[in-house]
């Protein structure tokens, strides 16, 4: 992106709100577990923070379902940690003097001609990387350490399943040998490759050095 210092100054308040956002859910997260046992409901976290706005009028600044996005972005950080496969980290609260930011907008972001618009800021100039096809859907900012700033647009479209012909003549059975890797049913033959030899090597000498009786 190639904003002018207004826009960058915006796009960096856009992502403070959204810090601000993410540490007040995290705090009323975890004092709503002390209290009850239990995870608060994203539907009450969601009126809350729209109620949090007539205390807080500033929040009507930024766009609505940006600040809604930072919950959904929580509660999934929560199932991340709480999934037995995924081994992510508890959810921890963000600090203003981190260099790099990030918001996310779900909707409503536009690239056109050279410029991506962005609710309640307006058209930014960006140096697109690539053509987008079909419908742009959520868009993501980031500001780097060096504080330049980069949109991560995801979009939909259709993909056109596309399935090879396969004849039964392209079909060809494989034998793995000792003397070759593999040899098909077509008569061709693999040889081993060379670091798969060096591999099984390595493999023979087994734990402290131990060197097989194939190798003395």
């Amino acid at each position: 992106m190639e904003p002018t210092a207004l826009p960058a100054d915006e796009l960096l308040r856009m992502a403070g709100t959204a810090r601000f956002v993410w540490n007040w859910a995290l705090h009323r997260s975890q004092t709503f577990y002390k209290a009850n046992k239990k995870g608060i409901p994203p539907a009450q976290l969601s009126n809350e923070l729209t109620a949090l706005k007539s205390e807080q009028p500033w929040l009507y600044d930024f766009d609505s379902q940006s600040l809604q996005q930072v919950l959904k972005n929580l509660n999934q950080a929560y199932q991340n940690h709480f999934h037995p496969s995924m081994r992510a980290g508890f959810p921890k609260f963000k600090t203003k003097k981190n260099a790099k930011q990030s918001f996310r907008i779900p909707q409503r972001v536009v690239l056109q001609d050279g410029k991506v618009y962005v609710p309640k800021l307006g058209w930014v100039k960006v140096r697109q990387s690539q053509d987008i096809e079909g419908e742009t859907k959520t868009a993501t900012f980031k500001r780097t350490a060096t504080g330049k700033w980069f949109v991560t647009l995801v979009s939909e479209f259709a993909v056109v399943k596309c399935w090879p012909k396969v004849t039964a003549e392209q079909v060809a059975g494989g034998d793995l040998g000792l003397n070759t890797y593999i040899t098909l049913s077509d008569g061709t033959s693999v040889e081993v490759p060379e670091f798969y030899r060096q591999s099984a090597k390595k493999l023979c000498r087994g734990p402290a050095g131990y060197v097989s009786q194939s190798e003395r």
